[in-house]
């Protein structure tokens, strides 16, 4: 049980603790080396501290252990184990506090995070479980101080504010509407998780927050919310962070901010029975029939069929030549050419001869909707900031998807997976696994294919007609040789 002279000492090393910070910041220029580490470690175990002299005070006014502490399997501590597992903890953080002190008081203290000294964090070495435990219940109290009145902020120093015009601001950079999509989604978790605060509580210890609080999403049953997502979440939010930081409305950038991560396990790629492409391809409209044979054999997605102009596509031989859609601007990666699969450039051919009359931007697409709109783009929605993902190749795979289904027969809808697949096809065979990153549009990897070395395209060329074997599509052997006769005078450097 907590005593008056407990509660006296916490609050003296508090006070010792401002009138300590006070005096650095006096300072100025002659502030000591490791300043602000130093400031963040005493500043997250007072917190810690004043936690733990707060719940004794409840254990001896309630005597009982809080709900939020039961454990799933092995349920709540008893009283004595609960007040011994607190006292516990404040003897330890008591003493790093005062290695901290002694430590900081030399005249050059050493960094923190090495075994002579305190790690910066204070839960380190504790079980994965214990450490979120504590970030639960530091979340928990940074929720009840932020739905306090006096803790109120005026709206334009809040963070939802500062995600508004962060985004307004990649807006008119001129960044693609796929990318601000994602921020926009992504920087919606900050929101909901701090939205109300003011931009100034934004530091490491916010920064272990929101990553406990993107972890715990994951472990949710009642949201599909993966660990890929979350990763992604999670830098999204450190990039937003450092702009704060960039443009004078955060006044110190978190230390741990280029460290604090989300590992995601690294998965098996998920791929389709190769067959299924022309077990679709058959089934589908001529117009679907089409985009599901570019997507097999360029390795593409929907935005790049959306953007493939006119002036890419060679109807003679069968060549679509050009840059992934996500890295056009890049100058990196390579500008690839793509033989066709005989059924692909004849369904390609119809298309090019029946095409509708473009809609004003649309004039150098060489596929369109049947209205002359572009198959993938983006829209306006309700809300400020907010965009709609229109894929009229989606829509078409549900369609088909709809119509097999009356046939009990599944097909799927991810037009991305035909892209793993053949990847994951080509990279089985030997002869034509060194290919697969150009035929994906990656930039090169070795210094002399980066510098020195032009791009494969002839071999591409039949690495591309093995593949189409693979599905089940031929490609003229006479337009090969010719195409390849073609490519082979033509230089594709990296750049």
């Amino acid at each position: 049980m907590p005593s008056k002279s407990d509660r006296e000492a916490e609050r003296a090393a508090w006070e010792g603790f401002l009138t300590w910070r006070a005096d650095i910041d006096a300072k100025g220029d002659e502030a000591k080396p490791h300043r602000e580490d130093y400031e963040h470690a005493t500043a997250v175990r007072l917190e810690l501290s004043r936690w733990i002299a707060d719940e004794l005070n409840a254990l001896e006014r309630t005597g009982e252990v809080p709900e939020s502490e039961a454990d799933p399997e092995r349920g709540k501590p008893d009283l004595e184990e609960w007040r011994n597992y607190l006292i516990r903890w404040r003897d330890r953080l008591a003493k790093q506090l005062q290695k901290l002190e002694r430590e900081f008081a030399k005249v050059s203290p050493k960094p923190l995070d090495r075994p002579d000294t305190v790690f910066s964090w204070p839960f380190a070495g504790c079980e994965d479980a214990e450490e979120r435990a504590w970030l639960r219940r530091l979340d928990t109290l940074a929720d009840f101080r932020r739905h306090r009145p006096e803790t109120d902020v005026p709206e334009d120093r809040t963070v939802r504010a500062a995600v508004g015009r962060y985004l307004e601001r990649k807006a008119t950079e001129g960044h693609k509407p796929s990318t601000l999509k994602r921020s926009s989604e992504r920087l919606s978790e900050v929101v909901t998780f701090a939205g109300g605060d003011d931009v100034e509580c934004i530091n490491a210890v916010w920064l272990e927050r929101y990553r406990s609080h993107l972890l715990s999403e994951v472990a949710s049953t009642e949201r599909k919310f993966s660990t890929d997502n979350a990763k992604a979440t999670l830098d999204v939010c450190r990039t937003f962070v450092r702009h704060l930081y960039e443009t004078e409305q955060l006044d110190r950038l978190p230390r741990n901010v280029d460290k604090i991560h989300i590992k995601a396990a690294k998965k098996k790629p998920e791929t389709y029975p190769p067959e299924l492409l022309k077990v679709m391809a058959d089934a589908a409209p001529d117009r679907l029939r089409c985009w599901l044979l570019l997507l097999g054999n360029l390795g593409c997605l929907p935005v790049d069929l959306s953007d493939l102009k006119l002036s890419e596509v060679d109807a003679e031989l069968g060549i679509v030549t050009r840059k992934r859609s996500k890295t056009e601007e890049a100058t990196n990666v390579p500008v690839v050419s793509h033989v066709l699969w005989d059924q692909t450039l004849e369904t390609l051919r119809e298309q090019l001869e029946d095409r509708p009359e473009p809609l004003p931007g649309c004039e150098d697409r060489a596929l369109l909707t049947r209205t002359g709109s572009l198959l993938k783009y983006y829209a306006e929605g309700k809300g400020k900031n907010e965009l709609i993902t229109v894929d009229n190749v989606r829509n078409a795979l549900n369609q088909l998807k709809r119509k097999m289904a009356r046939r009990s027969v599944k097909v799927p809808t991810r037009a991305d997976r035909w892209r793993k697949t053949g990847a994951s096809l080509l990279n089985s065979e030997a002869g034509f696994a060194e290919l697969v990153q150009l035929w994906l549009g990656h930039a090169p990897q070795t210094v002399a294919d980066k510098h020195y070395a032009a791009a494969p395209l002839t071999r591409l060329a039949d690495a591309v007609a093995w593949l189409g074997e693979r599905y089940g599509f031929d490609t003229d052997p006479d337009r090969l040789t010719e195409a390849k006769r073609r490519l082979g005078q033509i230089a594709s450097p990296a750049s």
